[in-house]
């Protein structure tokens, strides 16, 4: 069977069955026997690409017939081919903080990730608050990115205004702590992000809980890095979330729960879920809750020093029980790099975070070796819902018609040694190190560019390109 996509700009186009195969070109043709189009679709056959597009889905029974239609042939063979990677959770630190991270380094490593867009956190130097700090960054991105990026804002409800620009101009999300509010300004903030599209993204700390419990890990005596886990218990989490939950579904306000850590508030998302009249919410997870777990923290210091701390492993095996239910809805890598500088001063004084972008597809296809999810899920989790979810479905997520040209080709059952000073990230340290992890990215490519492939960056800066957010 060959699809050919008729109208290339619609959300909704309109498809023949077959084409002539002298009318056919294709600047790319991907084979394989495993061509995952999204989470529900899997084509032995072909990928067509013309213009940065997906223009064709080809049945293996036709391949033979457009291989000769196609400039570049790259045969995946029996490697999976997915959907790039869309990570909607990255810090990378520029502008103004950039000897930890910048836009060229971050994208480097997410194309060795296998994640073809980015959405940035707010928390530059300055903040992404307004026109121009939004602007700003976008220009820094589009001048040094080699992968495709979205912007997230943070909500100031002091400056409605300003929010209101950044939807109308294509901000993927707005984000807030739940600990840097007074209870007046959350509502504030609750009720500024109901009348705008984009989501509210939480990081959940009660903060007079926390308050108390840094007080409490400080009287102990305890060493440092048992001091900082008793600073912030899961009662922490859970009772912030369950706090916003109840705010938001007064408002109506549609949230992304970020960071997610423990079985506890997972717990009570599944009940807040299945509650009626409830507002529309998303779960996060990111990557190291999944795999690493306080005793790693307690081993490795201030390299595993990270908010929310690492947690027990019956807290991990939550998360990929929820994960694998669809209780969990993304996988976003929370990418937080600082210096190796940084990262040596003790857990103390160590900043909180570490990078993720090269280690989330590894640490996810590891979950896949191990059976605790499907490719399925995976494709789900990483690459459909972030993009639903941001407002980039369907131009990102999948390899349907129409769609931009990102994938990835893995080798799911090689196994990758992680070590630090090979990271494409600025930051050379990492509480994965020496960790051996299942399936390693050969190639990614970004709207039918190859970005990464033999083991090296293919593209110069500035091939990646903002994607503006819409919303229903």
């Amino acid at each position: 069977m060959f699809l050919t996509l008729q109208a290339s700009h619609s959300r909704s186009a309109a498809i023949s069955t077959r084409d002539g195969v002298g009318s056919v070109r294709f600047d790319v043709l991907i084979t394989g026997k495993h061509l995952h189009i999204n989470s529900q679709t899997v084509l032995a056959g072909g990928i067509g690409i013309s213009n940065g597009r997906v223009r064709a889905l080809i049945g293996e029974e036709d391949l033979g017939h457009y291989m000769s239609a196609a400039k570049r042939v790259i045969d995946a063979g029996e490697n999976p081919v997915l959907p790039g990677i869309v990570d909607g959770h990255v810090h990378v630190r520029d502008p103004g903080q950039t000897h930890k991270e910048d836009f060229a380094t971050a994208t480097r490593a997410a194309a060795v990730g296998g994640v073809t867009t980015i959405l940035t956190q707010p928390n530059t130097s300055p903040e992404v608050i307004d026109e121009n700090t939004f602007h700003a960054v976008r220009e820094i991105g589009e001048r040094r990115a080699i992968v495709d990026f979205g912007i997230q804002a943070r909500l100031d409800p002091n400056r409605p205004k300003a929010s209101i620009y950044l939807a109308a101009n294509g901000i993927a999300s707005f984000e807030l702590s739940t600990n840097q509010l007074e209870p007046g300004g959350l509502i504030a903030a609750l009720a500024l992000s109901t009348k705008l599209k984009p989501s509210l993204g939480c990081y959940c700390e009660d903060r007079a809980l926390v308050e108390y419990a840094a007080e409490d890990a400080a009287a102990s005596r305890l060493a440092d890095a048992p001091a900082f886990l008793r600073s912030l218990p899961a009662e922490v989490e859970v009772g912030a979330a369950a706090h916003l939950y109840y705010m938001a579904r007064y408002f109506g306000t549609r949230l992304t729960y970020r960071q997610v850590s423990s079985a506890a508030t997972l717990a009570f998302l599944r009940w807040a879920r299945a509650a009626a009249a409830g507002p529309s919410f998303a779960i996060e997870v990111n990557p190291h809750h999944l795999l690493l777990t306080a005793d790693d923290f307690l081993r490795l210091g201030a390299v595993a020093k990270v908010k929310p701390p690492l947690r027990s492993k019956s807290d991990t095996v939550a998360l990929w029980v929820a994960l694998a239910a669809g209780v969990v809805d993304l996988v976003g890598t929370d990418h937080a790099p600082h210096s190796v500088d940084e990262k040596a001063c003790g857990v103390q004084k160590a900043p909180p975070g570490f990078p993720g972008l090269e280690t989330m597809l590894p640490v996810l296809l590891t979950g896949v070796a191990e059976g605790r999810i499907d490719l399925s899920r995976l494709i789900q989790a990483a690459c459909e819902f972030p993009a639903r979810w941001f407002g980039l479905y369907p131009r990102k997520g999948s390899l349907q018609l129409g769609a931009d040209a990102d994938l990835v080709i893995v080798a799911p059952e090689r196994q990758v040694l992680i070590q630090p000073a090979e990271l494409q990230t600025k930051a050379k340290s990492s509480p994965f190190k020496d960790i051996t992890l299942y399936g390693q990215c050969l190639l990614t490519m970004v709207r039918g560019t190859v970005v990464f492939d033999d083991g090296r960056i293919q593209v110069a800066e500035g091939h990646g390109m903002f994607v503006a957010a819409e919303f229903e």
